[in-house]
């Protein structure tokens, strides 16, 4: 005769059951909703004002589509916070579809070459051999007959930069042209062509014009005088790489069009440099030089030098080139790196810069306002000529013959009473060389300074508020990337946050459980 089960097996029973099919539903839950609870200092998993602002704007459907390679998110796990970023980003506004399609059968992969999306090779290395998969990772926006297409994403760093600009130019039928300008008799097409396809790559579409002495083909090749003359002022900020070919004709162009509300970014020094053998340095153009001054810019006559500079290693004493460097083993002081600040958050490499010397009286003059941009570092001194040439050899023993100070190498110039700037001057015409970028570049491509003149390029236009989205992601959080002072403070975060705080909840859960419970049997006793 089977046994009759106690009230007490039956409640017990029945508290268990209850208890098993919580904790499945919870799990089952867990797996189909996710949420995110933003902890970081910077917001990096919380959109901007900015960003909501302008999904919200989206008035028409927004197709937005992410190709990703397989291959790609099992090595990057980064992407999964892309992927969870985008889903966040297409549920600001219902006019906005996401799908997210594997890049992986060959179908798939006709069609993004068709489309025009490029693909990226990457190396697979295994214990018996090396070689290279072709993998995809790009967000294609439709908006009606409009396409952009956001190229190649590794980790989520400038996601919402892309979606925040990509978007607002698609929504206000907008596109971002640039004039540039090549004035050192360099070539925008090879000399600069890590530049052109960076601004591209941006959202930018530059154009390109010439200077007098550039051109051979006058139907082809539109001068720069064209506009500078034209009295028309066009939205398109100029960007002019290296001046020292500059006519006198274009150089008064030039500043007329400033002086009437034209903006740009002039990559100068007062002295050019022989980069491809040498590193013979050689005065630079009086036209430009009294040009900006005009501005309260005044370009020192020598180049600056810095203790914090870069390491690199020479062939030997007798020749300096390009070539000749094959490891980093010596600091180059006429190559100081820039620690990060406010103008260039992540910091960059400059390539024997021009300090530059503002006269604020003489800025006022012209109604302007002229301020120091970026900053060497505490210990610079300036680069004398010996017998009327300088040493540029990077095996030479470098030793200040002044005290040290802090060189100012960037400068912004603005209207008197208006925020947004007309002029930015960058003493560094060389930063921008796709040789330059190639010598100091590793596995890794430095692009700090062409990331600065994006950045630039947004403070010219009023867009300054985009830029700041870019460096959201700049801090490591990985503790086996970090520095060995931070690193021990931020692992005792990490064990407090996954190990104890869920053991003091779970202990303060159970006291507070147990308490209520004795109360409750001693109310009930009482009586």
């Amino acid at each position: 005769m089977e046994r009759k089960r106690e009230p007490s097996d039956r409640y017990l029973f029945h508290k268990t059951a209850v208890t098993i099919i919580t904790a499945v539903l919870l799990l089952i839950l867990s797996i189909i909703l996710i949420h995110r609870f933003d902890f970081t200092s910077s917001k990096k998993y919380t959109f901007s004002e900015l960003t909501e602002n302008t999904a919200e704007s989206v008035s028409q459907p927004l197709s937005v589509t992410y190709y990703r390679s397989r291959t790609l998110l099992d090595r990057y796990p980064s992407l999964k916070d892309t992927e969870y970023l985008l889903r966040q980003w297409a549920s600001l506004n219902s006019n906005i579809s996401l799908e997210i399609k594997e890049a992986s059968d060959t179908k798939t992969k006709k069609l993004l070459e068709t489309e025009g999306i490029p693909a990226q090779q990457i190396e697979t290395t295994t214990s018996e051999s090396e070689s290279f998969t072709t993998v995809y990772s790009a967000i294609v926006m439709d908006y009606g007959a409009d396409r952009s297409i956001i190229p190649y994403l590794l980790d989520p760093s400038s996601l919402e930069y892309n979606l925040t600009r990509y978007t607002a130019n698609l929504t206000e039928r907008k596109t971002d042209y640039v004039m540039v300008v090549c004035g050192n008799g360099a070539r925008l097409d090879q000399d600069y062509s890590y530049m052109m396809a960076y601004l591209i790559n941006q959202g930018f579409t530059p154009v390109e014009f010439y200077i007098s002495s550039a051109v051979s083909d006058r139907e082809t090749q539109p001068l720069i005088t064209d506009i500078l003359n034209s009295g028309n002022i066009p939205e398109a900020p100029l960007i002019i790489m290296g001046t020292s070919e500059f006519s006198k004709e274009e150089t008064d162009a030039l500043e007329r069009y400033i002086l009437s509300g034209g903006k740009a970014f002039i990559a100068t020094q007062n002295y050019t440099v022989n980069i491809l053998d040498g590193w013979e340095i050689i005065k630079g153009n009086e036209y430009f030089k009294r040009m900006l001054f005009t501005f309260g810019i005044y370009l020192d006559e020598n180049p600056v030098c810095d203790e914090q500079s870069l390491k690199i290693s020479s062939a030997g004493q007798a020749e300096t080139s390009l070539n000749a460097i094959n490891s980093k083993s010596l600091r180059y002081p006429l190559w100081p790196e820039l620690s990060r600040q406010k103008n260039a958050p992540l910091g960059l490499i400059q390539f024997w810069p021009s300090g530059i010397v503002i006269d604020e009286e003489v800025s006022e003059l012209e109604n302007y306002r002229a301020e120091p941009y970026l900053y060497t570092s505490e210990k610079s001194w300036h680069l004398k000529p010996y017998d009327g040439k300088y040493t540029t050899s990077p095996s030479a023993r470098y030793t200040p013959d002044e005290k040290y100070f802090t060189a100012v190498t960037s400068a912004v110039i603005t209207k008197t009473n208006k925020k947004v700037p007309d002029l930015i001057v960058y003493g560094d015409q060389y930063g921008f060389n796709s040789q330059i970028l190639n010598v100091i570049s590793s596995s890794v491509p430095d692009f700090r300074t062409l990331n600065f003149l994006s950045d630039s390029i947004l403070k010219l236009t009023g867009r300054e508020e985009l830029s700041e989205l870019k460096y959201k992601f700049t801090q490591t959080d990985t503790l086996n990337k970090m520095q060995n002072e931070n690193r021990s403070e931020s692992k005792n975060r990490v064990y407090t946050l996954i190990i104890i705080l869920p053991v003091i909840l779970n202990i303060a859960a159970y006291c507070a459980v147990r308490f209520y419970r004795r109360r409750r049997f001693y109310e009930k006793n009482q009586y």
